[in-house]
């Protein structure tokens, strides 16, 4: 049985692996083709999925997983200019009052990404505000 500290060690060396293939997204990303690109992407999906099983798999003391009181924001490849329009996010885990399960494109292309933020944050029990330049949160995701 896993220990509360093993299996955080077990989530921070995803996590950390995460990050190490998300840098080097800039540096495949000027001048190369899409298949070049799909052995990176695959191994990002495998580790992501790695991460959700594992979070699923830590129980804790009243039955639910840690997964269900966790939010995880994952982003997608700004190819090459860091624009942030048309950027595809995944949001998993139970920890921020969202609706689960859903695929979701809102109406206004110009809706600003810091409105997301600010909806995880107020999911979270966070009495944010405003976040960056958001200019409300995100009614068809919220779970309340």
């Amino acid at each position: 049985m896993m220990t509360p500290n093993m299996r955080w060690a077990v989530v921070c060396g995803l996590l950390q692996r995460l990050v190490q293939l998300a840098g080097q997204r800039h540096q495949l990303a000027v001048g190369r083709c899409a298949k070049d690109r799909q052995p990176r992407d695959r191994k990002q999906s495998e580790l992501l999925a790695h991460l959700f099983d594992t979070l699923k798999a830590a129980h804790e003391p009243n039955g639910t997983s840690l997964f269900d009181h966790t939010c995880i924001a994952y982003g997608s490849n700004i190819q090459s200019i860091h624009y942030l329009d048309n950027c595809p996010t995944l949001i998993a885990g139970g920890g921020a009052g969202i609706k689960l399960g859903e695929h979701f494109v809102l109406s206004d292309p110009k809706t600003p990404l810091c409105n997301l933020w600010l909806t995880l944050l107020r999911g979270a029990g966070i009495k944010a505000v405003t976040h960056g330049d958001s200019t409300r949160i995100i009614d068809e995701i919220a779970a309340v």
